[in-house]
């Protein structure tokens, strides 16, 4: 927000803990004026209300303006003992009818329903044995041990490592689309895997459902203008965050409706988990 002309000054409040849930209590229980914007993101958004009935929060009690970053994508990195080296290798494997391991950062997170979601269309869920790791970076060092066959990351995580000379081999984006950072690697949709397109990891700018609309209509202006500046984009690469461009900029309305659609993903994998009821 600091690339935002806005005409008060603005202050930045990381409010940690809760899976990024009590952050966003804390701005739920403001004012709707506008004079407070959320960051919205996967875990406090669209997870949490599914499996924690205590927040008095849903995601339709919120107010979308715009996407922040580019939408990040899931993919699937493969470990070296299992050979797999490109997208036909990923596919023939998969194909197969070998059980294999899958590590994930969080059993309820984004890179799990990505997978599970993906899974579950080929047909392969009863092949599969998740393991669950403390954080993406525990994650990563299981799958450079050998641990387990693959790993689900997000791609810009991914791609950090990759980019410094360590170890990632990506089998598929786990979307309909290919994710920016592998663009030699096949999506899940080239597969006819379909459907995948709302599994995206998420930067949204918000605030409390109630806010007038001439003061959405413009923050979302001063954010959006804010997005396509030249040392927000920089930051954005140096970041790995997707750099958004005029023509990438979603509507407050085609974001909520990919939340949406992204939340009844995650309540049917996470209802297939036994992880709600």
């Amino acid at each position: 927000l600091e690339n935002a002309e806005f005409p008060v000054n603005t202050l930045v409040e990381n409010i940690s803990g809760g899976s990024g849930t009590i952050g966003l209590q804390d701005a739920f229980g403001r004012e709707a004026d506008g004079y407070t914007v959320a960051i919205l993101s996967n875990g406090p958004t669209i997870a949490q209300p599914l499996l924690n009935d205590t927040l008095t929060y849903t995601l339709e009690d919120w107010e979308v303006l715009t996407f922040t970053t580019a939408p990040v994508l899931a993919v699937l990195g493969c470990s070296a003992s299992k050979g797999i080296e490109n997208s036909d290798d990923m596919k023939a494997f998969l194909e197969s009818g070998e059980p294999f391991t899958v590590g994930v950062p969080s059993m309820s997170g984004f890179g799990y329903v990505a997978a599970a979601s993906m899974f579950n269309q080929m047909g392969i869920m009863d092949k599969v044995t998740w393991v669950s790791y403390d954080g993406a970076p525990a994650l990563y060092q299981a799958y450079l041990s050998g641990e387990i066959d693959f790993a689900t990351f997000d791609d810009n995580f991914a791609a950090q490592y990759a980019n410094s000379g360590n170890s990632v081999t990506v089998g598929v984006v786990m979307n309909d689309i290919r994710s920016q950072y592998f663009p030699d690697v096949a999506a899940a949709g080239e597969w006819g895997v379909e459907g995948l397109g709302a599994n995206i990891g998420f930067k949204a700018a918000a605030v409390k459902k109630g806010t007038p609309a001439d003061v959405c209509e413009y923050l979302t202006k001063k954010i959006n203008a804010a997005v396509v500046t030249e040392g927000y984009q920089k930051w954005c690469e140096d970041n790995y965050f997707g750099v958004l461009t005029e023509e990438d900029i979603y509507t407050g309305e085609e974001a909520m409706e990919m939340l949406i659609q992204l939340r009844e993903t995650n309540r049917t994998v996470l209802t297939a988990a036994g992880l709600l009821g």
